[in-house]
């Protein structure tokens, strides 16, 4: 496991002397159903909040830092969407993702 949340586990891993940290890569999906049904005990991801993600889950309210968030969008619509705006005048579906 690597990135950002990993190294910030990593380093306070290193503080914490009495504790050993056991990383395993695993989807999105397996994140939050592997906490839900207590196979990990702690998940990093970039999820936003949700009412229905604050029924089940403790939700950081201070953030450990800052993502660049973009639009994926088919190399055939490239020129279609160059701003928000035209996202918005072309009636554009969004996915998140």
């Amino acid at each position: 496991s690597d990135g950002y949340e990993v190294a910030v586990l990593k380093a306070v891993d290193e503080k914490l002397a009495n504790y050993q940290f056991e990383y395993t890569g695993t989807s999105d999906d397996d994140l939050l159903i592997g906490l839900e049904s207590g196979k990990y005990d702690i998940g990093t991801k970039g999820a936003w909040y949700t009412d229905e993600r604050a029924k089940k889950f403790v939700i950081p309210s201070e953030p450990v830092g800052a993502s660049i968030i973009g639009f994926t969008v088919r190399k055939e619509d490239e020129q279609k969407y160059k701003t928000i705006d035209d996202f918005a005048k072309n009636k554009g579906k969004l996915v998140p993702i």
